[in-house]
């Protein structure tokens, strides 16, 4: 519950992953991730940036969740446990959608 009463949406989002089967789900602010933003603008200067463009051609981007949802508030993150085998792709691929 939230102080105002009602009931927390981070619990629910939470609730909807460990349902889906994620071993673990979290939420947090959508605040940008100014460390990190620093620490690969450092990097990306030093010529460490392994040819990962994604994350080293636009800092800025990379570490600014607004930037890639205007408005945004939370980020939420899910992960499984692989558990070997040939059923561990598989399973992977079964979750696109869920959530």
């Amino acid at each position: 519950m939230t102080p105002s009463g009602r009931p927390d949406p981070a619990l629910d989002v939470v609730g909807v992953g460990r349902r889906a089967g994620l071993d673990h789900v979290g939420v947090c602010d959508a605040a940008p991730f100014e460390d990190t933003r620093r620490v690969l603008e450092e990097r990306a200067a030093q010529g460490l940036s392994g040819g990962m463009q994604f994350t080293y051609r636009n800092p800025a981007r990379s570490t600014d969740p607004s930037r890639a949802l205007a408005g945004a508030r939370s980020l939420v993150g899910g992960a499984s446990f692989l558990r070997g085998g040939a059923g561990a792709v598989g399973m992977a691929r079964n979750w696109r959608g869920v959530l």
